[in-house]
């Protein structure tokens, strides 16, 4: 009961007021109101009458009020925080007011002016055999979607954040994941265990992508890396899902390295030009090149030799062949006609199938060792050679045989020697010297040095 000080100068009605003024005070607090001795930390019932609301007060400050919808804490915006401690944790569930921050699971305030929430785990003990998740979403009962379409349902979605940029912002994103654990069997930074992952804008891997399934890819994909490793133990098969749609490996104006073997099943078409530094090994049976102009096949550098089919298989070539250098060029087998522009070199043997070696230019051709005193042959060594034209022999003609038959002949001869005698000897022969031809049974004789002698045949 609080004192009070009346004086002789107060009418009765003073007495009355305050008197009922300290008996409506004492009702109040043992009715609706928990207060100090000041009344500014309190708790009160009701405000105002019937509002039905609790308030509480601390240093007359209201920082709490209870309604039937509403729990309002630190209505008036304080530098207030607000702590639930669970049995191990004094920062189960903490809200740091001049931060606007939020922290869970931690044993010490971790709260920071840069981090709304903030999931920082103390130190704990998982259940030997069960999954341990610092957050997991998992749904038990369905949501059920009303008649008409829903553009999406999720577990989760998030936003691209909000960001006004007056300074430089090197790096932003709407998730980021630091890095992978290393304790595991497997370590992932991010794992989908299953069903299919869709990616509706560009994906950039700076690192190395494993695909230890399918990846069906509908976009671009953009490797920035100067190396894309591909690494498996068995094959990997790059292609489109439906046949008749095309692959494109490449620019269109840079050139495209293939470092190891490329094996083609189907046809291979190159629009432009392709520069293969190792062999090309083609299944099929037939390499079909077909294009508006001409193609080269042959080395980026001069000196190079250009190898055409296997050591001990032939390589058949259907139409023209042209040379226009000099080189060691080995044919076993030419289906058309070969044209050397400039001049040809064979090193090994000439194998012609055909019946016919049709040699055809403007100006005469040579065929000869590259070095002198090495013999040539020509012809079969049981077969006959015939020469349609004229056949000049500017150094020393000998015949092995022991027969020289001309038709028809105009014959223009220099001197003749020989030592072999048995040439002209024992032989019925007519001997020409310019005048009317006579016949001998018998040996030649007669005539001068430099005559020649010709065996008669009848």
């Amino acid at each position: 009961m609080a004192l009070i000080a009346l004086t002789t100068e107060d009418t009765l009605a003073t007495w009355r007021t305050r008197i009922n003024s300290i008996i409506a005070d004492q009702n109040a607090r043992s009715n609706t109101v928990i207060a100090d001795a000041d009344l500014d930390t309190k708790v009160q019932s009701e405000e105002s009458t019937d509002e039905d609301i609790i308030r509480i007060d601390i240093a007359g400050t209201e920082v709490a009020n209870i309604s039937a919808t509403n729990y309002v804490f630190n209505d008036a915006g304080g530098d207030m925080n607000y702590r639930i401690e669970s049995n191990n944790n004094q920062y189960m569930f903490y809200i740091d007011g001049g931060k606007d921050s939020i922290v869970l699971g931690n044993d010490t305030d971790v709260s920071s002016v840069d981090q709304l929430v903030r999931i920082g785990r103390k130190a704990r003990n998982a259940t030997a055999g069960t999954n341990y998740y610092d957050l997991i979403i998992s749904p038990v009962a369905t949501v059920t979607i009303p008649s008409g379409t829903t553009a999406l349902v999720a577990g989760l979605a998030i936003y691209e954040p909000n960001i006004t940029a007056t300074g430089t912002v090197t790096e932003a994103s709407t998730v980021y994941i630091s890095s992978a654990p290393t304790e595991g069997g497997s370590n992932y930074a991010l794992h989908v265990a299953s069903g299919a992952v869709s990616f509706g804008s560009t994906l950039l891997v700076t690192g190395l992508a494993t695909v230890s399934g399918g990846a069906t890819i509908a976009g671009a994909v953009d490797v920035n890396a100067t190396t894309l490793a591909i690494d498996g133990s068995s094959s990997m098969a790059i292609g489109t899902a439906s046949s008749g749609v095309a692959l494109s490996l490449g620019h269109t104006t840079s050139e495209t390295t293939v470092n190891d073997n490329l094996t083609v099943t189907g046809l291979a078409t190159v629009s432009t030009g392709a520069t293969i530094a190792g062999p090309v090994d083609v299944n099929a049976t037939t390499l079909a090149i077909d294009g508006s102009s001409s193609m080269t096949i042959g080395t980026a550098s001069s000196g190079v030799a250009l190898s055409l089919g296997h050591t001990t298989s032939e390589t058949t070539v259907n139409d023209n062949l042209t040379v226009t250098g000099t080189s060691g060029l080995s044919i076993t087998n030419i289906g058309g006609l070969l044209t050397p522009s400039a001049g040809m070199t064979l090193s090994g043997a000439v194998d012609i199938n055909a019946t016919t070696l049709a040699i055809d230019g403007s100006s005469s051709m040579s065929i000869g060792t590259a070095s002198s005193s090495i013999a040539l042959s020509l012809g079969h060594t049981t077969s006959e050679t015939t020469v349609n034209d004229n056949l000049t022999v500017t150094g020393t003609a000998t015949v092995n045989g022991t027969t020289v038959t001309m038709t028809t002949p105009t014959v223009a001869l220099g001197t003749f020697t020989t030592s072999n005698t048995s040439l002209v000897t024992n032989l019925d022969a007519d001997k020409w010297d310019g005048g009317n031809k006579t016949v001998s049974t018998s040996a030649p004789s007669g005539g001068a040095a430099g005559d020649v002698w010709f065996r008669y045949v009848a």
